[in-house]
């Protein structure tokens, strides 16, 4: 009863079954939990509406974010597109949403929007659940897209210095952009950066070894061609 109120659309009567079913002793199950999850996800949503919270970007993105990690994606979706006003917590609620549920390109398609349309830099967050995302594609409709991913997330991971997804973006992009310096370029300013030194000098030696250019990182439209080290 309580999941036939709730995917009916019957929020509060799914809750009220849900009472009367505990006050009669009875034990809910695996499939009764979230059932009433998203009924009260319903009834909070009406709620917000009904006071006049709609249109409110912190309160927006904790309803993407409720709807996402419940898997409800199209109520997720439907709260999004409405926002005014989009963030990168906004983004990486929807992408993270997604990569938790398996649609894996829809993250990685999101996550492209984002730089493209929302004009938003990645932050760790969001990175990491498209590193996630990248993982568990073997490929995707568009190795355009496969490369334009990987170079955000490149460029994210430098911005944030995290030199383990770094290393993962520069190597892989070594291998779908096999003629391009900036990969090399980026990860040996990392490890400098980091005070590795010998690892931004064996980076500067493979590059060498391969006989690649040094261009500068600006050709991804990052700001700092004034700041290769190599």
């Amino acid at each position: 009863m309580v999941t036939g109120y709730s995917r009916n659309g019957f929020a509060y009567k799914a809750i009220e079954c849900f009472r009367d079913m505990r006050r009669e002793g009875n034990q809910p199950n695996q499939f009764t939990f979230p059932s009433v999850l998203t009924a009260c996800a319903a009834v909070v949503h009406c709620l917000i509406v009904k006071t006049g919270y709609g249109t409110y970007k912190l309160v927006n993105n904790a309803l993407v974010d409720m709807y996402a990690k419940r898997g409800i994606m199209d109520s997720a979706v439907k709260v999004f597109e409405r926002m005014i006003e989009r963030d990168v917590i906004s983004w990486t609620a929807l992408v993270t949403g997604n990569t938790h549920n398996g649609s894996y390109e829809e993250a990685l398609k999101l996550f492209c929007n984002m730089r493209a349309e929302g004009g938003i830099s990645p932050d760790q967050f969001i990175t990491a659940s498209v590193l996630s995302a990248s993982a568990e594609l073997t490929l995707l409709e568009s190795g355009q897209q496969m490369q334009l991913v990987w170079k955000a997330i490149l460029a994210a991971s430098r911005k944030h210095g995290n030199i383990e997804n770094g290393e993962r973006a520069a190597k892989t992009l070594m291998e779908l952009e096999p003629n391009n310096a900036v990969p090399y370029v980026l990860l040996s300013n990392m490890y400098s950066a980091a005070e590795r030194q010998e690892e931004a000098a064996n980076i500067r030696r493979l590059m060498k070894s391969r006989n690649r250019s040094k261009e500068p990182p600006c050709l991804w439209g990052l700001p700092q061609c004034n700041e290769v080290h190599i």
